[in-house]
């Protein structure tokens, strides 16, 4: 997804819910775009923070859940005190292999399951707009580590 496609679904959806347009969020929503793995908050706001010490976590924070409600980004929580986005759109179907030790995110395709959920979807007249699978495990590198 680019920039355009991407600001154009924020104002729509701004617009729809009275929202206001802040130049945070747009900002935010700059680098986002520029990401192509799965990240968190706290990274975001390192990360902006080079560029804009005026930045605060909270922000970056509510403005990722925003994403989340515009569909630009899907959130994951790993536990109950860590999450990781991803953008959705333009992304192809996939899903994760997670560690409950580090948090690493393996992404993997598997045709089969995917014809699974196509099967599914059409006995039950269920349209699919998006779907991932999450498994949890312990990694090969944190598993050498016990």
């Amino acid at each position: 997804m680019d920039y355009n496609s991407s600001i154009e679904i924020l104002k729509k959806y701004i617009k729809e819910n009275n929202l206001r347009s802040t130049p945070e969020r747009e900002r935010i929503l700059k680098e986002v775009i520029k990401l192509d793995d799965h990240f968190n908050a706290e990274q975001l706001y390192n990360h902006l923070k080079k560029k804009d010490d005026k930045i605060v976590l909270a922000t970056v924070y509510n403005t990722l859940d925003l994403f989340v409600s515009t569909g630009i980004l899907t959130k994951y929580r790993l536990g109950a005190e860590h999450s990781y986005y991803e953008k959705v759109i333009d992304k192809p179907g996939h899903h994760h292999l997670i560690c409950l030790e580090c948090g690493s995110i393996v992404e993997f395709v598997a045709e089969t399951l995917s014809n699974y959920e196509i099967k599914i979807a059409k006995q039950n007249n269920f349209k699919i707009h998006n779907s991932t699978h999450q498994i949890f495990g312990i990694c090969e590198e944190c598993q050498q580590k016990k």
